[in-house]
């Protein structure tokens, strides 16, 4: 038991009855003071700023405004007193929510006493590491950017198409800074499904990785027209024999503290550079297909990143459908892969097109089904409800370089 638990005094804020139950049990079983129960509203904040508890714990559930309205006033009130909020609801959009109210952390229910205890500890060095930074007593770190890594367990499902439209429909849906990065060690793809003429892939930063600061990684950048900065990978993998996976994940550390999302496309394997790279990933999506070979795989890489102690919450399976009417339903998929599916690309038989046109389809093809899932996707990653753009219109592009070397255009 962490030595926290003895010296922690924890109030509840519930208004439902029976849940106040079910926390106060967890909270006990956690071997916790409670510094109180109470309701929403002011009487929650006077009774808060009466006893100084070291954590609130306080539940939300729909209608939520009341809940989050209390939660906003409480960390006014104490803002050096961690709020933890505890609910049913698992959209992100939700948690969102209670974050920007000011939740420090956010538990799903049924509460365990262990992830109670987890979760605190760790909220608690958080508070206290602010403090020593405001104090000077340790260096203030840099700012972060949320890390996606787009893996998947085979090649072939379209792992790196969800990986392109994605950090595009990012750049053009939230309107932040996003970088592309192509760390796929057998076949760099992503220029070409861009189709870019990179100067610099990421093989040549890796000499230099130890030597670069965050600023001096721009110049192996490649600007796309939608703003998008690419990374890009050698087509043919050369450069990446015997390159340290630590050096793989400086490099992204660097450009997760220049821009606001690093989208980052791996091999289609879970080896050494993945387990690397989802340790600071904020985010990993798991692409498969509905294929039974593709759902075995993945059913096996899952396992892998449990086993390499990754925090579920952060994986999600995207299953993309590449086959028409394969005929396996996302019921029977979840059961095989033991893990809930979080987004499904339906079939499209214009994503074939666009990958040998090197045109991604959320920029040529907006009112494809895979353009608007990859929107939509893009949007509940970034945690908005709507656009801050619109999409942009469908028109031809001339001068791609299959459409060259194919129809001579």
């Amino acid at each position: 038991m962490s030595s926290v638990a003895t010296k922690v005094r924890i109030l509840l804020a519930d208004e439902d009855p029976d849940s106040r139950v079910e926390l106060r049990r967890a909270i006990q079983r956690a071997q916790l003071t409670s510094a109180g129960e109470v309701g929403f509203g002011m009487s929650a904040i006077s009774y808060a700023l009466e006893t100084r508890p070291d954590i609130i714990l306080l539940s939300v559930e729909e209608p939520a405004a009341r809940a989050l309205q209390t939660a906003e006033r409480l960390t006014q009130a104490l803002p050096d007193t961690p709020l933890i909020v505890v609910s049913s609801l698992t959209d992100p959009g939700m948690i969102r929510r209670a974050m920007l109210a000011g939740a420090r952390d956010y538990l799903f229910k049924p509460l365990q006493a262990a992830q109670l205890l987890e979760s605190i500890t760790t909220v608690l060095e958080q508070q206290e590491r602010r403090r020593l930074i405001q104090a000077g007593q340790v260096q203030r770190p840099a700012g972060r950017g949320t890390v996606v890594l787009v893996t998947g367990a085979k090649g072939g499902i379209g792992k790196t198409v969800v990986a392109v439209n994605l950090a595009l429909a990012l750049r053009l849906q939230a309107n932040q800074s996003v970088v592309l990065v192509d760390a796929d060690s057998t076949f760099g793809d992503v220029a070409t499904m861009l189709d870019m003429r990179p100067e610099a892939t990421i093989v040549d930063v890796f000499p230099a990785a130890d030597r670069l600061d965050r600023e001096g990684i721009r110049r192996y950048l490649t600007a796309h027209p939608s703003g998008l900065q690419v990374l890009a990978g050698p087509p043919d993998g050369a450069g990446w024999e015997g390159v340290s996976p630590e050096v793989v994940k400086k490099v992204i550390d660097h450009l997760a503290q220049l821009f606001d999302f690093v989208v980052v496309d791996t091999a289609g394997s879970f080896d050494r550079t993945v387990r690397s790279l989802a340790e600071v990933a904020t985010l990993i999506l798991v692409v498969t297909s509905g294929e039974v070979s593709s759902i075995r795989d993945t059913a096996g890489g899952l396992a892998r990143l449990q086993m390499w102690g990754v925090d579920p919450a952060r994986v999600k399976v995207i299953l993309n459908r590449t086959v028409s009417g394969d005929g396996v339903k996302p019921a029977d998929i979840q059961k095989g892969l033991g893990h809930d599916i979080f987004w499904e690309i339906p079939y499209d038989r214009s994503v074939g097109q666009s990958v040998q046109l090197g045109e991604p389809l959320v920029l040529n093809s907006a009112g494809s089904a895979t353009a608007r899932r990859m929107r939509e996707l893009a949007l509940r990653v970034a945690g908005l409800r709507r656009p801050t753009a619109p999409p942009p219109e469908s028109k031809p592009k001339s001068g791609s370089i299959f459409s060259k070397l194919l129809f001579g255009r």
